[in-house]
């Protein structure tokens, strides 16, 4: 390659790399000037308010209110633990369409230390819902508390949207011994015209007030459907005296 092809190739190399600036250097002005129309005290740019809405945050972030997070329980076995855990978004009309969470291990010093994997989860307008980590296993220590935590959703994760109660019922509710195990069944009932994929069906047993086992089962349900599902549970919980299901998504619509 003789010395004058190579110059040619320099200045196309330099050439090249001008360009991508300038592509650069344009992108990022656009980009801005979007962002900056959030924040000019003018509804404009498709906004349904003044800097909210349409591509800028949801207007009902201008009355958010906290989430709130209800004290941890917990289930000590032998040789692991279940952990429950209970949000509530108390916002009539903002949902989150993700967020990130995980739990806190604590000793009876107060020390952290060991923390649950990160989890994704959705929450939508009033709801509570109930974040389970089963089967974790058991640590070397005595534990004296743990904590939810949520790692701060953006703006963007928040989203417009209505209250809507997911319309599935349950009846038929059983139980019977097999073994050394106790099947608990129920009957769910998609009273709607919609379907109704990866529900997330929770149960918790008590007995005398006190929470003595939880579980959680994944069922997808047709519109119209009936669906009978089933629990396993040690005998030892056969004598439970109460029971709470709750129904959630996971999913918004």
């Amino acid at each position: 390659m003789n010395w004058r092809i190579k110059k040619k190739l320099k200045y196309l190399f330099i050439l090249f790399i001008f360009l991508i600036l300038i592509f650069y250097l344009m992108y990022f002005v656009v980009k801005n000037k979007n962002l900056d129309s959030c924040l000019n005290g003018v509804k404009d740019k498709g906004e349904i308010g003044i800097d909210c809405g349409g591509k800028c945050p949801p207007c009902e972030l201008k009355n958010f209110k906290f989430l709130k997070r209800y004290p941890v329980e917990f289930l000590e076995y032998e040789n692991n633990i279940d952990i429950i855990g209970l949000i509530e978004n108390p916002n009539e009309n903002l949902a989150l369409k993700k967020f990130i969470y995980y739990f806190e291990i604590r000793d009876e010093s107060g020390n952290l230390k060991e923390t649950t994997r990160q989890k994704s989860s959705i929450l939508a307008p009033l709801e509570k819902r109930y974040l389970i980590e089963l089967n974790y296993p058991k640590p070397n220590f005595k534990i004296g508390s743990i904590d939810l935590k949520i790692i701060e959703p953006s703006k963007k994760d928040w989203i417009s949207s209505e209250f809507r109660k997911i319309p599935v019922s349950y009846y038929n509710f059983k139980t019977r011994s097999e073994g050394n195990k106790t099947i608990i069944s129920l009957t769910l009932f998609n009273q709607s015209y919609y379907d109704y994929p990866d529900l997330e069906v929770i149960l918790l047993l008590y007995k005398n007030a006190d929470l003595i086992s939880v579980n959680k089962s994944i069922v997808s349900l047709k519109a119209e459907e009936n669906k009978e599902i089933f629990f396993f549970v040690p005998q030892e919980f056969s004598n439970f005296t109460d029971f709470y299901l709750q129904i959630q998504k996971s999913s918004l619509d």
